[in-house]
């Protein structure tokens, strides 16, 4: 993940755009990323979500 620079690249832009109130569909479509992933993120960043489990790992 860090090779391909992800941790630090496409969450953190996410987290940028969703801050500036940028809407999940089109957070979604800027950064290429799935709409569900974009949810992740926005839950995380309002600590609705449980952190000890990534959907991805269900």
């Amino acid at each position: 993940m860090l090779a391909n620079n992800w941790l630090e690249g496409k969450i953190h832009q996410a987290r940028l755009l969703l801050s500036r109130e940028m809407g999940l569909h089109e957070v979604s479509r800027t950064l290429k990323l799935p709409l569900e992933e974009i949810e992740y993120i926005l839950l995380r960043m309002n600590n609705d979500a449980p952190a000890a489990v990534h959907p991805d790992n269900l």
